[in-house]
């Protein structure tokens, strides 16, 4: 599949470890390896995503992705992607 690099910064004032996933796995999915992100203070880090393809036509599917915050599960930001398959 297909890969897109998303810049996420640290805006809090501590070294934080984020945990990383999707809504929909069988369509984007977080990079092998790349679950995790540990981005230092007022840093940016890079989130790794894969495309799955498709073999059917789609449109307007949202697929959220999930940062959450590595310590507490607690989700700090959701990013929304829609997707059309043609």
């Amino acid at each position: 599949g297909s890969r897109k690099h998303v810049s996420y910064r640290n805006s809090s004032r501590s070294v934080k470890k984020y945990a990383l996933h999707t809504s929909r796995p069988e369509l984007v999915d977080v990079e092998a390896g790349s679950d995790e992100l540990v981005i230092g203070p007022g840093e940016s880090g890079t989130i790794a995503l894969v495309f799955r393809p498709q073999r059917t036509s789609m449109a307007g599917v949202r697929v959220f992705v999930f940062i959450n915050d590595a310590a507490s599960g607690k989700n700090v930001e959701c990013l929304g992607i829609d997707l059309t398959y043609g």
